[in-house]
């Protein structure tokens, strides 16, 4: 899970970058991304980021507050949690 302000530095990109690559190989982890909607600061390194992490099918969620992020996360906790448990009971 990636939280940032709308803006990335080189870290936060080697560490993107190194999440995409092992789930290239493993599947996993889920990539969750919570970002402040772009601003005239942003760069467009955000454009990129965004678009490298919807081409591989993951997870990009704008945010206004942290109440947002709260509520969001929460919601996305739960369903995997019970996708989770219907799987393990299914088997």
């Amino acid at each position: 899970m990636f939280i940032t302000d709308g803006t990335i530095g080189d870290k936060t990109i080697w560490e993107l970058n190194n999440a995409i690559d092992t789930h290239k190989s493993n599947k996993r982890p889920k990539i969750l991304m919570y970002s402040k909607p772009k601003s005239e600061n942003s760069s467009s390194e955000m454009d990129s980021f965004r678009k490298l992490l919807c081409d591989e099918n993951q997870y990009w969620i704008d945010y206004t507050s942290p109440n947002e992020i709260k509520s969001t996360f929460r919601e996305h906790l739960q369903w995997d949690l019970y996708n989770l448990m219907k799987n393990q009971y299914a088997a």
